[in-house]
Protein backbone atom coordinates (compact mmCIF):
# COMPACT_ATOMS: atom_id res chain seq x y z
CA UNK A 1 0.00 0.00 0.00
CA UNK A 2 2.95 2.17 0.69
CA UNK A 3 4.21 2.05 -2.88
CA UNK A 4 0.60 2.32 -4.30
CA UNK A 5 0.45 6.05 -2.16
CA UNK A 6 3.69 6.83 -3.80
CA UNK A 7 2.85 6.09 -7.00
CA UNK A 8 -0.40 8.52 -6.77
CA UNK A 9 1.41 10.90 -5.04
CA UNK A 10 3.96 11.04 -7.51
CA UNK A 11 1.09 11.20 -10.52
CA UNK A 12 0.33 15.12 -9.56
CA UNK A 13 3.74 15.55 -9.25
CA UNK A 14 5.32 14.68 -12.76
CA UNK A 15 2.59 17.12 -14.07
CA UNK A 16 4.46 20.05 -12.30
CA UNK A 17 7.95 18.65 -13.49
CA UNK A 18 6.83 17.94 -17.00
CA UNK A 19 5.61 21.74 -16.91
CA UNK A 20 8.63 23.27 -14.50
CA UNK A 21 11.39 21.53 -17.15
CA UNK A 22 9.86 23.04 -20.08
CA UNK A 23 12.43 25.97 -20.86
CA UNK A 24 12.49 25.28 -24.12
CA UNK A 25 11.10 25.34 -27.71
CA UNK A 26 11.31 24.64 -31.48
CA UNK A 27 11.26 28.48 -32.67
CA UNK A 28 9.77 29.78 -34.69
CA UNK A 29 10.31 33.92 -35.07
CA UNK A 30 8.96 36.99 -36.34
CA UNK A 31 10.08 40.35 -35.39
CA UNK A 32 8.10 43.19 -34.46
CA UNK A 33 8.06 45.95 -37.42
CA UNK A 34 7.32 49.39 -37.09
CA UNK A 35 5.57 50.88 -39.36
CA UNK A 36 6.24 54.92 -38.92
CA UNK A 37 9.37 54.57 -38.57
CA UNK A 38 11.18 51.64 -41.01
CA UNK A 39 14.47 52.73 -39.61
CA UNK A 40 13.65 51.36 -36.75
CA UNK A 41 13.09 47.61 -37.63
CA UNK A 42 17.16 46.92 -38.55
CA UNK A 43 17.75 47.78 -35.14
CA UNK A 44 14.52 45.73 -33.61
CA UNK A 45 15.73 42.58 -35.78
CA UNK A 46 19.15 43.04 -34.39
CA UNK A 47 18.09 43.19 -30.80
CA UNK A 48 15.57 40.07 -31.72
CA UNK A 49 19.54 38.50 -32.85
CA UNK A 50 20.66 39.50 -29.43
CA UNK A 51 18.28 38.10 -27.33
CA UNK A 52 18.37 34.74 -29.46
CA UNK A 53 21.80 34.72 -28.50
CA UNK A 54 21.38 34.82 -24.83
CA UNK A 55 22.01 31.80 -22.47
CA UNK A 56 18.09 32.12 -21.73
CA UNK A 57 17.33 31.51 -24.93
CA UNK A 58 19.54 28.84 -26.02
CA UNK A 59 18.63 26.95 -22.89
CA UNK A 60 15.24 27.00 -24.29
CA UNK A 61 15.23 26.09 -27.83
CA UNK A 62 17.79 22.74 -26.89
CA UNK A 63 15.48 21.68 -24.05
CA UNK A 64 11.97 22.20 -25.90
CA UNK A 65 13.33 20.65 -28.84
CA UNK A 66 13.45 17.68 -27.46
CA UNK A 67 9.58 17.37 -26.70
CA UNK A 68 9.17 17.28 -30.47
CA UNK A 69 8.30 13.49 -30.33
CA UNK A 70 6.91 11.97 -27.07
CA UNK A 71 6.02 8.40 -27.40
CA UNK A 72 6.39 7.44 -24.32
CA UNK A 73 4.51 9.74 -22.51
CA UNK A 74 1.21 9.75 -24.68
CA UNK A 75 1.47 5.82 -23.85
CA UNK A 76 1.54 6.40 -20.66
CA UNK A 77 -1.80 8.74 -20.80
CA UNK A 78 -3.01 6.50 -22.15
CA UNK A 79 -2.55 3.75 -19.95
CA UNK A 80 -3.73 6.19 -17.20
CA UNK A 81 -6.91 7.01 -19.14
CA UNK A 82 -7.74 3.36 -18.69
CA UNK A 83 -6.99 3.40 -15.34
CA UNK A 84 -9.02 5.80 -14.66
CA UNK A 85 -12.07 4.44 -16.90
CA UNK A 86 -12.89 2.56 -13.46
CA UNK A 87 -14.99 5.56 -11.73
CA UNK A 88 -17.57 4.51 -9.82
CA UNK A 89 -17.29 0.76 -9.56
CA UNK A 90 -19.12 -1.34 -6.28
CA UNK A 91 -16.22 -3.73 -6.77
CA UNK A 92 -16.32 -4.53 -3.02
CA UNK A 93 -20.35 -4.99 -3.08
CA UNK A 94 -21.01 -7.06 -5.69
CA UNK A 95 -23.77 -10.46 -5.35
CA UNK A 96 -26.59 -7.80 -4.15
CA UNK A 97 -30.19 -8.40 -3.53
CA UNK A 98 -32.03 -6.17 -6.35
CA UNK A 99 -29.96 -2.97 -7.72
CA UNK A 100 -27.51 -0.06 -6.90
CA UNK A 101 -26.90 3.57 -8.20
CA UNK A 102 -23.06 4.57 -7.63
CA UNK A 103 -21.84 7.93 -8.33
CA UNK A 104 -17.74 7.83 -7.97
CA UNK A 105 -14.59 9.77 -9.16
CA UNK A 106 -11.50 7.86 -10.50
CA UNK A 107 -8.00 8.97 -10.86
CA UNK A 108 -5.36 7.18 -12.93
CA UNK A 109 -1.82 6.94 -12.92
CA UNK A 110 1.29 5.62 -15.34
CA UNK A 111 4.68 5.75 -13.91
CA UNK A 112 8.05 4.93 -15.16
CA UNK A 113 9.18 2.55 -12.46
CA UNK A 114 7.60 0.05 -9.90
CA UNK A 115 10.63 1.04 -7.92
CA UNK A 116 9.38 3.70 -4.95
CA UNK A 117 13.66 4.60 -4.86
CA UNK A 118 13.12 5.93 -8.16
CA UNK A 119 10.56 8.68 -7.06
CA UNK A 120 12.17 11.90 -6.12
CA UNK A 121 12.64 15.42 -7.90
CA UNK A 122 16.06 14.68 -9.32
CA UNK A 123 15.47 11.02 -11.10
CA UNK A 124 12.57 12.45 -12.59
CA UNK A 125 14.00 16.11 -13.86
CA UNK A 126 17.05 14.33 -15.36
CA UNK A 127 15.05 11.78 -17.35
CA UNK A 128 12.70 14.40 -18.83
CA UNK A 129 15.80 16.82 -19.67
CA UNK A 130 18.26 14.03 -21.06
CA UNK A 131 15.37 12.39 -23.16
CA UNK A 132 12.93 14.91 -23.23
CA UNK A 133 10.24 12.26 -22.81
CA UNK A 134 9.45 9.74 -20.15
CA UNK A 135 6.74 6.54 -19.46
CA UNK A 136 4.61 8.66 -17.62
CA UNK A 137 0.52 9.87 -17.63
CA UNK A 138 -2.21 10.72 -15.16
CA UNK A 139 -6.42 10.71 -16.02
CA UNK A 140 -9.22 11.13 -14.20
CA UNK A 141 -12.57 9.50 -14.79
CA UNK A 142 -15.77 10.45 -13.34
CA UNK A 143 -19.46 8.09 -13.96
CA UNK A 144 -22.47 7.03 -12.67
CA UNK A 145 -22.82 3.27 -12.20
CA UNK A 146 -26.33 1.47 -11.89
CA UNK A 147 -26.92 -2.08 -11.88
CA UNK A 148 -29.50 -5.00 -11.18
CA UNK A 149 -29.74 -8.21 -10.34
CA UNK A 150 -31.12 -9.95 -13.24
CA UNK A 151 -32.96 -12.65 -11.99
CA UNK A 152 -35.14 -12.48 -14.82
CA UNK A 153 -32.31 -14.07 -17.00
CA UNK A 154 -30.67 -16.47 -14.30
CA UNK A 155 -29.70 -16.14 -10.45
CA UNK A 156 -26.62 -14.11 -9.90
CA UNK A 157 -26.51 -12.36 -12.94
CA UNK A 158 -25.83 -8.91 -12.62
CA UNK A 159 -26.15 -6.20 -15.42
CA UNK A 160 -24.29 -2.50 -15.29
CA UNK A 161 -24.77 0.70 -17.30
CA UNK A 162 -22.04 3.36 -17.00
CA UNK A 163 -21.94 6.91 -17.43
CA UNK A 164 -20.05 9.94 -16.96
CA UNK A 165 -19.40 13.38 -17.86
CA UNK A 166 -16.54 16.02 -17.01
CA UNK A 167 -15.86 19.21 -18.10
CA UNK A 168 -13.44 21.44 -16.19
CA UNK A 169 -11.72 24.70 -17.69
CA UNK A 170 -12.38 27.13 -20.64
CA UNK A 171 -10.42 26.84 -23.99
CA UNK A 172 -8.61 30.35 -22.85
CA UNK A 173 -7.50 28.81 -19.35
CA UNK A 174 -4.55 27.26 -18.69
CA UNK A 175 -5.79 23.94 -17.44
CA UNK A 176 -8.82 22.17 -18.86
CA UNK A 177 -9.85 18.81 -18.77
CA UNK A 178 -13.11 17.11 -20.53
CA UNK A 179 -13.47 13.06 -19.84
CA UNK A 180 -16.92 10.89 -21.37
CA UNK A 181 -17.05 7.35 -20.45
CA UNK A 182 -19.69 4.94 -21.76
CA UNK A 183 -20.03 1.58 -20.77
CA UNK A 184 -21.05 -1.92 -19.22
CA UNK A 185 -20.58 -4.98 -17.65
CA UNK A 186 -21.68 -7.97 -16.68
CA UNK A 187 -20.92 -10.00 -13.15
CA UNK A 188 -21.56 -13.50 -12.36
CA UNK A 189 -21.80 -14.88 -8.74
CA UNK A 190 -19.54 -17.93 -8.49
CA UNK A 191 -20.88 -17.73 -4.50
CA UNK A 192 -23.51 -15.97 -2.82
CA UNK A 193 -23.16 -14.27 -0.09
CA UNK A 194 -22.99 -15.96 3.56
CA UNK A 195 -23.17 -14.58 6.69
CA UNK A 196 -20.92 -15.71 9.52
CA UNK A 197 -20.74 -15.76 12.87
CA UNK A 198 -24.23 -14.55 13.81
CA UNK A 199 -24.06 -11.55 11.01
CA UNK A 200 -20.87 -10.27 12.85
CA UNK A 201 -18.92 -11.28 9.31
CA UNK A 202 -20.45 -11.34 5.92
CA UNK A 203 -18.67 -12.96 3.19
CA UNK A 204 -19.62 -11.28 -0.14
CA UNK A 205 -19.28 -14.77 -1.99
CA UNK A 206 -16.85 -14.60 -5.16
CA UNK A 207 -18.01 -12.61 -8.30
CA UNK A 208 -16.79 -12.96 -11.72
CA UNK A 209 -17.44 -9.53 -14.32
CA UNK A 210 -16.06 -8.49 -16.94
CA UNK A 211 -17.73 -5.34 -20.05
CA UNK A 212 -16.48 -3.06 -22.43
CA UNK A 213 -15.85 0.59 -20.74
CA UNK A 214 -14.92 3.64 -23.80
CA UNK A 215 -13.42 6.46 -22.29
CA UNK A 216 -12.35 9.71 -24.31
CA UNK A 217 -10.57 12.54 -22.32
CA UNK A 218 -9.16 16.20 -23.38
CA UNK A 219 -6.53 17.70 -21.26
CA UNK A 220 -4.62 20.98 -22.22
CA UNK A 221 -2.03 22.98 -19.56
CA UNK A 222 0.05 26.51 -20.23
CA UNK A 223 3.71 27.07 -19.31
CA UNK A 224 4.52 30.58 -18.95
CA UNK A 225 8.23 31.25 -19.72
CA UNK A 226 10.29 34.04 -18.48
CA UNK A 227 10.49 36.63 -20.42
CA UNK A 228 13.32 37.98 -22.35
CA UNK A 229 14.40 41.85 -22.24
CA UNK A 230 16.90 43.23 -24.54
CA UNK A 231 17.53 47.14 -25.07
CA UNK A 232 17.09 48.42 -28.46
CA UNK A 233 20.69 50.19 -30.12
CA UNK A 234 20.98 53.14 -30.49
CA UNK A 235 17.47 53.82 -28.76
CA UNK A 236 17.88 54.78 -25.52
CA UNK A 237 15.02 53.17 -23.34
CA UNK A 238 13.15 51.34 -26.02
CA UNK A 239 13.39 47.93 -25.35
CA UNK A 240 12.33 44.37 -26.79
CA UNK A 241 10.19 41.99 -24.99
CA UNK A 242 9.72 38.81 -25.48
CA UNK A 243 6.61 36.98 -23.70
CA UNK A 244 6.22 33.26 -24.75
CA UNK A 245 4.13 30.42 -23.80
CA UNK A 246 3.54 26.62 -24.49
CA UNK A 247 0.51 24.59 -24.42
CA UNK A 248 0.24 20.99 -24.23
CA UNK A 249 -2.69 18.72 -24.92
CA UNK A 250 -3.33 15.24 -24.80
CA UNK A 251 -6.57 13.96 -26.36
CA UNK A 252 -6.86 10.36 -25.54
CA UNK A 253 -9.11 7.34 -26.17
CA UNK A 254 -9.40 3.95 -24.64
CA UNK A 255 -11.61 1.07 -25.01
CA UNK A 256 -10.97 -1.22 -22.23
CA UNK A 257 -12.33 -4.95 -21.41
CA UNK A 258 -12.20 -5.72 -18.05
CA UNK A 259 -11.81 -9.40 -16.64
CA UNK A 260 -11.45 -10.10 -13.04
CA UNK A 261 -12.49 -11.97 -10.20
CA UNK A 262 -13.63 -10.29 -6.61
CA UNK A 263 -14.40 -11.30 -3.22
CA UNK A 264 -15.17 -9.02 -0.03
CA UNK A 265 -16.00 -8.91 3.76
CA UNK A 266 -18.14 -7.33 5.70
CA UNK A 267 -17.16 -6.76 9.39
CA UNK A 268 -19.66 -5.51 12.42
CA UNK A 269 -21.82 -4.07 9.63
CA UNK A 270 -19.93 -1.30 9.00
CA UNK A 271 -16.64 -2.00 7.50
CA UNK A 272 -16.11 -3.99 4.08
CA UNK A 273 -12.96 -5.54 2.73
CA UNK A 274 -12.23 -6.01 -1.01
CA UNK A 275 -9.77 -8.54 -2.83
CA UNK A 276 -9.35 -9.53 -6.11
CA UNK A 277 -7.39 -9.76 -9.47
CA UNK A 278 -7.79 -9.60 -12.87
CA UNK A 279 -6.56 -8.35 -15.99
CA UNK A 280 -7.53 -5.05 -18.72
CA UNK A 281 -7.33 -5.32 -22.26
CA UNK A 282 -7.23 -2.32 -23.70
CA UNK A 283 -7.32 -0.57 -27.00
CA UNK A 284 -7.29 3.02 -28.09
CA UNK A 285 -4.46 5.54 -28.97
CA UNK A 286 -3.38 9.40 -27.07
CA UNK A 287 -2.30 12.40 -29.59
CA UNK A 288 -0.08 14.69 -27.58
CA UNK A 289 0.23 18.15 -29.61
CA UNK A 290 2.79 21.40 -27.93
CA UNK A 291 1.63 24.41 -29.74
CA UNK A 292 2.21 27.91 -28.39
CA UNK A 293 1.36 31.74 -28.37
CA UNK A 294 3.89 34.45 -27.78
CA UNK A 295 4.56 37.97 -28.51
CA UNK A 296 7.29 39.97 -28.98
CA UNK A 297 7.13 43.56 -27.82
CA UNK A 298 8.40 46.93 -28.04
CA UNK A 299 8.19 48.88 -25.17
CA UNK A 300 9.84 52.88 -24.17
CA UNK A 301 8.74 54.01 -28.08
CA UNK A 302 5.36 56.27 -29.13
CA UNK A 303 6.04 54.97 -32.88
CA UNK A 304 3.59 52.45 -34.36
CA UNK A 305 4.36 48.74 -33.97
CA UNK A 306 2.92 45.47 -35.17
CA UNK A 307 4.21 43.01 -32.38
CA UNK A 308 6.10 40.25 -33.61
CA UNK A 309 5.52 36.38 -32.40
CA UNK A 310 6.88 33.50 -31.52
CA UNK A 311 5.58 29.57 -32.19
CA UNK A 312 6.37 25.78 -30.80
CA UNK A 313 5.28 23.08 -32.63
CA UNK A 314 5.52 19.51 -32.04
CA UNK A 315 3.15 16.93 -32.11
CA UNK A 316 3.35 12.72 -31.43
CA UNK A 317 -0.28 11.22 -32.94
CA UNK A 318 -2.00 7.58 -32.55
CA UNK A 319 0.32 6.42 -29.68
CA UNK A 320 -1.40 3.33 -28.36
CA UNK A 321 -1.61 1.73 -25.16
CA UNK A 322 -0.22 -1.24 -23.54
CA UNK A 323 -2.82 -3.70 -24.74
CA UNK A 324 -3.10 -5.94 -21.59
CA UNK A 325 -2.58 -5.02 -18.08
CA UNK A 326 -2.90 -7.55 -15.16
CA UNK A 327 -3.95 -6.00 -11.86
CA UNK A 328 -4.16 -6.64 -8.08
CA UNK A 329 -7.87 -4.88 -6.91
CA UNK A 330 -8.31 -4.07 -2.96
CA UNK A 331 -10.42 -1.58 -1.21
CA UNK A 332 -11.92 -0.20 1.88
CA UNK A 333 -15.36 0.86 2.50
CA UNK A 334 -17.75 2.16 5.04
CA UNK A 335 -21.47 1.97 5.13
CA UNK A 336 -25.10 2.41 6.92
CA UNK A 337 -27.48 0.29 5.48
CA UNK A 338 -28.04 0.71 2.13
CA UNK A 339 -25.07 3.88 1.64
CA UNK A 340 -21.85 2.99 1.00
CA UNK A 341 -19.02 4.90 0.34
CA UNK A 342 -15.46 2.41 -0.74
CA UNK A 343 -12.40 3.65 -1.65
CA UNK A 344 -10.94 0.84 -4.37
CA UNK A 345 -7.77 0.83 -5.49
CA UNK A 346 -6.38 -1.34 -8.44
CA UNK A 347 -2.85 -1.51 -8.68
CA UNK A 348 -0.92 -2.87 -11.85
CA UNK A 349 2.24 -4.80 -11.45
CA UNK A 350 3.78 -2.80 -14.30
CA UNK A 351 4.06 0.20 -12.28
CA UNK A 352 0.55 1.74 -12.64
CA UNK A 353 -2.47 2.41 -10.66
CA UNK A 354 -6.08 3.58 -9.84
CA UNK A 355 -7.82 4.72 -6.39
CA UNK A 356 -11.14 6.64 -6.20
CA UNK A 357 -13.61 7.28 -4.22
CA UNK A 358 -17.29 5.98 -4.39
CA UNK A 359 -20.52 6.85 -2.78
CA UNK A 360 -23.29 4.58 -3.64
CA UNK A 361 -26.58 3.35 -2.59
CA UNK A 362 -26.95 -0.97 -3.32
CA UNK A 363 -30.02 -2.10 -1.69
Amino acid sequence: MKRISLLLVTGVFLLFIVAGVLDAATIVVTPPTSTSQPLLNTPLANALTAVQGTSTYQKAVNTLAKFENQSDLARGFANANAYSSHAGTIQGYQNYDLFFVSVGVMYGLQAPSADADYYNKENIENDLEEDGDVHAGAALGVAINAGIHAKFIAYGLYLTGIFGKVDIGEEQDDYTFESTTIGGRVNYALIQTHGILLGFLKWRGLSIGTGFIYQKAEASMVYEFDSISQAVTGYPGVSLVVDPSARFKFETTTYTVPVDIVTSFQLLWLLNLTAGAGVDFVMGHTDLTLTSGGSINVTGTSETIVPGSITITGETDDVSPDRVRPKIMGGIGLQLGPVKIDMPVIYYPSAGAAIGLTAAFVW
